[in-house]
């Protein structure tokens, strides 16, 4: 048994016993932002460890003042308890490789919520209590079973970073070009056979990956991305650039290798950062005497 302690500002911990014996020593101290238990795969904060049921049990509301709850991940979870929406104070949640299909709708309380990590799942819907989310700003559901990206996606303005990657998303909402601040977007691995206009408006983008997907071109609208710098768009089926790709000036690496592409717009000599262009596997005869402007550039 764990003696009696009294604990005022503790912020980090990491105590060798069971999540139980934790509660004990630990509830109500308001200052407490991580506690690992070694002995159980899951932290403490939510009691999320492997049971034979495979249910979570019921938050402990003395743990409502947890700001980070980790090691979540692989402990076989079917789903939620609605007492998650009591973790107030909760800005990140792990729970990658379990088996849920969908999320309470008490999640939506949890309006400091930041990062919530769900890849390796068994989600077959996009979970649209995520876009309830006022101050989520990394949501990652890579690795699951889904087909459709609701248009509600369109209200996570706060989002910096949204990983869809290995999925089988068929479409994309228009609504997505909503995401002003999104910085990351990861959506290779997919079935995509087409992309919104409304990616044009995704403004704050820096790192869009489309590689294995079925895109056959690509809108217009895709050169309004002003600071994109990394973009993958190898293993489709492209048959043709837009022609303003060359609007892409801050481009770094452009990766478009096996695709099924006849000839390059001559603009591509615009993107002077370009340090490697990847082009092989294509159905090029030539390539435009503007690739000889691209000063940078290091790798074709």
């Amino acid at each position: 048994m764990l003696p009696a302690i009294h604990i005022v500002a503790l912020k980090t911990a990491r105590l060798m016993c069971t999540p139980h014996q934790l509660i004990r020593v630990l509830a109500g101290q308001a200052a407490l932002k991580h506690v690992r238990s070694q002995q159980q795969v899951a932290q403490f904060t939510l009691q999320f460890f492997r049971c034979p049921s495979k249910r979570a049990p019921p938050v402990p509301c003395a743990c409502t003042f947890v700001a980070s709850c980790r090691w979540l991940s692989n402990n076989g979870l079917r789903f939620l308890p609605d007492e998650i929406g009591q973790l107030g104070m909760l800005e990140s949640l792990w729970l990658g490789n379990n088996l849920l299909k969908s999320l309470p709708a008490t999640l939506g309380k949890l309006t400091r919520l930041q990062k919530l990590w769900l890849p390796s799942n068994n989600f077959r819907q996009f979970p649209e209590v995520v876009c309830n989310l006022p101050a989520i700003e990394w949501l990652d559901l890579s690795e699951n079973k889904l087909t459709t990206v609701p248009a509600c996606i369109g209200r996570m303005t706060t989002l910096g970073r949204l990983d869809l990657h290995s999925n089988n998303i068929q479409r994309l909402p228009d609504e997505v070009g909503q995401l002003k601040q999104v910085k990351h977007l990861s959506l290779h691995f997919n079935a995509l056979d087409q992309l919104p206009a409304g990616i044009g408006g995704c403004e704050g983008l820096v790192w869009l990956s489309l590689n294995a997907n079925k895109l056959t071109q690509l809108p217009d609208e895709i050169c309004n991305l002003h600071e994109l710098a990394r973009l993958s768009l190898h293993i489709n089926e492209l048959k043709r650039l837009p022609e303003s790709i060359g609007a892409l000036v801050n481009m770094e690496a452009l990766s478009i290798h096996k695709n099924q592409l006849t000839s390059i717009p001559t603009g591509i000599g615009r993107m002077r950062e370009a340090t490697r262009i990847s082009l092989y596997e294509n159905q090029l005869a030539e390539l435009p005497a503007e690739i000889g402007d691209m000063a940078s550039l290091q790798e074709l």
